[in-house]
């Protein structure tokens, strides 16, 4: 789905408490493409549950997250 879009990265706003979104956050420093973006940022440590901005890197997928 994003192989178009490998090697790119954008910048992404994390609304505040967007860990009251429900989705299931799969990987741990590397995540799925069907881990809810600001949900994932939350579980890395790299926002808090106030918000912030982030960096989105596509890269290809692997065997194991």
């Amino acid at each position: 789905m994003f192989d178009a879009y490998e090697g790119t990265s954008f910048r992404v706003h994390c609304p505040a408490n967007c860990d009251s979104v429900a989705g299931t956050v799969y990987g741990s420093s590397l995540y799925r493409d069907d881990s809810p973006i600001c949900l994932s940022a939350i579980h890395n440590g790299v926002i808090q549950a106030s918000g912030g901005f982030i960096l989105v890197g596509i890269e290809s997928g692997r065997v194991t997250y």
